[in-house]
């Protein structure tokens, strides 16, 4: 039995050392890795992280860069954690000697300011605008920070829905952090509330951003129905904002459905939604009727 024993670990280790040889033959060896789907301002850095998810060996002796036995898995996971604008990774062999590494960016879901909102008219199209920030990220769905939007990108109501988180650092760059711009319930909620305002088929109610309270309540700034100035709508979780979200879209709907019918001009300058099922109100003209 012991002479058994020992032959069988001297055969281990004999084919042990012929694979380990074998790996490191260049006939094997990955030597070429192609990023596809990313901007080139983040492929050569997604390239390194793959590259160094393949240098070693396992247990000290079997090549990670051999076409048959490399990490995929550990590949994808190192280019994920390579650049926060990452959402997907699949790799792939391509050809014997190298891999193909697919990317998916992610989209900008809302862009987060560290900030405090600030309006402005356009003279053009005579439609408000916030104006351009520094301290602001694009988000994905989730909420999480990827990106810092440059001052450049204004927010209009056809642009990625702005938030304003005072509570957030302004001073660094977030977008390498993992950095939330809330929790992602949260996010998921105020985003699913804004959503069922630009979704109706009349009268959509067009906002341009969001200032995020302590205690779960809102200001969202929206255009009143002329298109050339800002109401303040505020909201409030305490008091549901399913419930909200429901009276202000009948309120919305029927008040601009009469001013129409009545040719009348229709201008707020706040509306207050946090004492259900009452919708409180305060016209920016005084000749401006809501019926």
């Amino acid at each position: 039995m012991a002479v058994g024993a020992g032959a069988a670990v001297i055969a281990l280790v004999t084919w042990a050392f012929i694979f380990s040889r074998i790996s490191y033959l260049p006939s094997f060896a990955i030597e070429k890795i192609s990023v596809y789907g990313a901007d080139p301002d983040i492929t050569p850095v997604l390239s390194l992280a793959a590259g160094r998810a393949m240098d070693g060996a396992y247990l000290g002796m079997f090549s990670r860069s051999n076409a048959l036995i490399y990490p995929r898995s550990g590949v994808e996971t190192a280019v994920a954690a390579a650049s926060p604008r990452v959402s997907h990774v699949q790799v792939r062999l391509d050809g014997a000697n190298a891999i193909a590494v697919t990317v998916s960016e992610k989209v900008p879901a809302a862009i987060v300011c560290a900030d405090l909102p600030d309006f402005d008219v356009l003279p053009s199209g005579g439609r408000p605008i916030i104006l351009p920030d520094d301290h602001c990220y694009y988000t994905d769905e989730g909420g999480t920070l990827f990106e810092h939007a440059p001052a450049s990108a204004s927010s209009t109501a056809q642009s990625p829905l702005r938030y304003f988180i005072p509570a957030l650092p302004d001073t660094g760059d977030l977008s390498g952090m993992n950095a939330f711009a809330t929790d992602t319930a949260r996010f998921a909620r105020i985003e699913s509330f804004v959503g069922g305002l630009s979704g109706l088929d009349s009268a959509p109610i067009e906002v341009l951003g969001v200032l995020a309270e302590d205690g779960g309540r809102y200001e969202l700034y929206a255009e009143n129905p002329d298109g050339a100035s800002i109401v303040v709508i505020h909201a409030d979780e305490a008091s549901g904002l399913d419930t909200e979200l429901r009276d202000l879209v009948a309120f919305w709907s029927r008040t601009t459905a009469d001013a129409r019918a009545a040719k009348d001009s229709l201008e707020w300058s706040e509306i207050k939604l946090q004492y259900p099922p009452n919708v409180y109100y305060t016209l920016a003209r005084p000749e401006s009727k809501a019926r």
